[in-house]
């Protein structure tokens, strides 16, 4: 029910359970749904409708038909394990204070701040501490005064902002392996798009957006600090998309906008070996070295896989995901059982390539819809967890097994394009569009075991006046109807069933939820093949 205090505000009444034991009761404006809102909005996938604020007084009927839509918007956050595990909702809902629900909040250990470009693709070499940060000029202007410069120095250009695009080097500290510091930086004249390493050379291949490939080669008996030019790779007529190195064969695999996948040899004269044309751009690149195959995403919706041997490519067999669904993003999982891919509709597909030698013996697991707008996918191996990067800058956790969303975070201001982890610091590495990098020490777990049991929002019924000094303590009062109980499935926790008395009341709770919302929790309760097992 929703009241009015003696000021005229509305206040909408809500009684909070957690189990069978903590219950609280709060007092809500319509203004605290928005701040909620807001505060969920970019860091929380497939956030529910919050009914409209009116710019006029409300009628008893309006304010009823608000009360109830409210109802199902607060319902339908509590089907969601992101949302309860967000430092915006346990605000909401005063759980630290009444149900002693504590942080499991990543934390911002270190950053190089705003970089002079947006990062584009980011390498960590791990033993070494060595970071190669890939950056292109993403604004209009800036494109604009680099044309101009380029143009009136072209024979002798001596600014850093003649160039579109750089490559830096960063090496940590050893006695602190999270402070950076800058080793050495490689201008670049169009703007960077790809970088790829291969250790056994110590060489670095970067993709640009003019379609050039430059390679350098590292020193690691010099400590990283100097960078050698070692050829360029001229083949694409489109920027370079995707860059993968096959240290075996010293062949480097690169895709492009120019609907192309060549292979190259690494030397100095960096000559084709093979390529392959495609009736639409090239969106990404993975390669499996045990096996010799690589997959090749594309804009129309199709992962192509083709066998190589001596820098030559033979086709095996082609995933659709369906009709013009541009691949986004490609990653494995640790074992490379596992296919991940995120395509233009924003759903992300796992297929299933167990220890096949057939490759059209991969099936499809799962598709798991999203609302996101994925920028980078990356499966950590230890925690068994996906980190989805996305367009607004929010960075998105999902449970491996069950698909479940379990956290998401506003890691940067504009879209994330790069996620690495490091699972022996339990910390996580980002990078952004937005000139930031970023380095996250994660929680041991994303969920509390009370998180992982019953909360509840007890049903709502009129209450018809105020006693005196009850404006401090206002409730929707919970009668006959039973409690809705949150579907939700923390990281070590196992679900919570419910007791076997509300399951009738729950399908009829069911039934008042909107369409999404009935699809989302049914979707939550299937089992989905322990994809990550």
């Amino acid at each position: 029910m929703c009241i009015r205090d003696r000021s005229g505000v509305v206040l909408y009444r809500i009684v909070w359970s957690l189990g069978s034991q903590v219950q609280w009761k709060l007092a809500k404006r319509y203004e605290d749904f928005e701040v909620l809102h807001r505060g969920l909005f970019g860091r929380v996938s497939s956030l529910p409708y919050l009914p409209a604020k009116s710019l006029f007084k409300l009628s008893p009927e309006e304010l009823s038909r608000r009360r109830a839509d409210l109802e199902k918007y607060l319902r339908i956050l509590l089907t969601k394990l992101d949302v309860l595990n967000s430092e915006e909702f346990r605000d909401f809902a005063d759980l630290e204070t009444r149900a002693g629900v504590t942080s499991h909040d990543p934390h911002l250990v270190a950053d190089i701040d705003y970089l002079p470009m947006g990062v584009r693709d980011l390498l960590y070499l791990n033993e070494a501490g060595i970071l190669f940060i890939g950056m292109a000029e993403t604004s209009t202007l800036s494109r604009i005064g680099s044309f101009i410069t380029t143009s009136l120095f072209r024979k002798n250009p001596s600014t850093d902002s003649s160039y579109l695009g750089a490559v830096l080097a960063y090496g940590a500290n050893p006695k602190d392996s999270f402070a950076f510091s800058q080793l050495w930086r490689k201008n670049i004249s169009a703007g960077v798009s790809c970088l790829c390493w291969d250790e056994g050379l110590r060489m670095l291949a970067i993709g640009t957006e003019d379609g050039s490939i430059e390679c350098v080669t590292v020193s690691a008996e010099k400590g990283y600090r100097y960078a050698s030019e070692l050829c360029t790779i001229s083949v694409h007529r489109a920027a370079v998309t995707a860059l993968v190195f096959d240290p075996t064969t010293a062949t480097l695999f690169s895709a492009g906008k120019d609907k192309t996948l060549f292979l190259s040899e690494v030397s100095g004269s960096g000559s084709s070996a093979d390529e392959r044309q495609f009736l639409v751009e090239l969106t990404g690149l993975l390669l499996d070295r045990e096996r010799r195959h690589v997959y090749v995403g594309d804009g129309s919706g199709m992962v192509h896989i083709y066998e190589y041997e001596r820098g030559k490519t033979n086709f095996l067999h082609v995933l659709n995901l369906g009709d013009n669904v541009a691949v986004r993003q490609m990653t494995f999982d640790s074992g490379k059982t596992l296919l991940i891919v995120a395509g233009a509709d924003n759903a992300i597909r796992v297929f299933n390539r167990g220890n096949y030698a057939n490759v059209r013996l991969i099936t499809l697991l799962t598709t798991i819809p999203t609302d996101l707008t994925v920028t980078s996918l990356t499966f950590d191996k230890v925690r068994r967890e996906l980190y989805i990067g996305s367009a607004m800058g929010g960075l998105h956790v999902m449970a491996a097994g069950n698909s479940t969303m379990v956290y998401g975070w506003k890691a940067h201001a504009e879209a994330v394009t790069k996620v690495i982890t490091l699972p022996e610091k339990r910390a996580m590495i980002t990078a952004s569009k937005d000139r930031f990098l970023k380095v996250w020490q994660l929680p041991e777990q994303w969920s509390t075991e009370l998180i992982g049991s019953a909360l509840a929002i007890g049903s709502l019924s009129p209450k018809k006046d105020l006693s005196p000094g009850e404006e401090d303590d206002l409730s929707w009062t919970q009668e006959k109807a039973a409690p809705f109980i949150a579907k939700t499935t923390s990281v070590s926790i196992p679900r919570s069933s419910p007791p076997e008395e509300q399951k009738s009341d729950e399908r009829i709770e069911r039934r008042s939820l909107p369409a999404s919302a009935r699809k989302a929790l049914d979707e939550e309760e299937e089992d989905l093949g322990g994809w990550a097992e």
